[in-house]
């Protein structure tokens, strides 16, 4: 039986399967996305449970082959789909793309340098459907960034609890899993600058955090300079 091009159930298996939707935001990172969508591909096949999973990979107007190997990638693999940007508009608005154009009924988003391993969307999904929660956020032991990105998520955090109210105990990152409700609301937000924890946040306080593995950056380097980071804060 087909689910989706490609993908076949083999005897004995559900015939109706949930769906995982991945979100990847794209920036100069034609090194690393294609391998990026070859680990997810490799995480949901080992799965215990089936699920059929689509791939969206938003070029954030890259100025390297990034887009190319996302065409590349969606060529081979029909789970995977390939979006541009007409410029660079940003990761957050990059996220928000994605989400309109999502399937599953859960959704993850993770970064395009391999720093947030595909290998641990497991521990998120397993969190969230036996937790019982709307939203699951990677909480990184040890955060494999330099100095003052790690400064300015501390001070985000605290900027986080006292406007947004976000209770002490949830740390938020790039790394989560929601549920497709809570993505669909996020989406409706049609202004320039969303911010995606505090959206996530006026959609359901039932957050839960889960201790996952950072990697450290083994091709390139942040797009992230001091001066965006603080733009991008501001």
């Amino acid at each position: 039986q087909i689910v989706s091009p490609g993908h076949f159930i083999p005897a004995g298996r559900q015939a109706l399967l949930e769906k995982l939707s991945f979100v990847v935001p794209v920036y100069n990172s034609e090194n690393t996305v294609g391998l990026v969508a070859d680990r997810i591909a490799a995480m949901v096949e080992a799965l215990q449970t089936p699920y059929d999973y689509e791939v969206i990979l938003i070029n954030d107007g890259s100025s390297d082959g990034s887009y190319a190997v996302c065409r590349e990638t969606a060529k081979k693999n029909a789970h995977v789909t390939a979006l541009d940007f007409s410029r660079n508009f940003g990761q957050a608005n990059a996220i928000m793309a994605g989400f309109r154009k999502v399937k599953g009924d859960y959704v993850v988003c993770l970064d395009d340098d391999l720093q947030t391993p595909p290998e641990e969307v497991p521990l998120l999904l397993d969190k969230l459907i036996d937790g019982g929660f709307d939203l699951v956020y990677g909480h990184y032991a040890h955060k494999k960034h330099s100095f003052f990105r790690n400064f300015g998520s501390r001070v985000n955090a605290f900027m986080q609890t006292t406007m947004l109210d976000k209770p002490k105990s949830i740390a938020t990152s790039s790394f989560f899993i929601a549920r497709r409700f809570v993505v669909d609301e996020v989406a409706r937000y049609d202004k320039p600058f969303p911010y995606i924890p505090g959206l996530c946040l006026q959609v359901t306080r039932n957050v839960g955090n889960v201790v996952v593995r950072h990697d450290p950056r083994t091709v390139g380097r942040s797009g992230y300079t001091f001066r965006k980071l603080m733009r991008l804060w501001l």
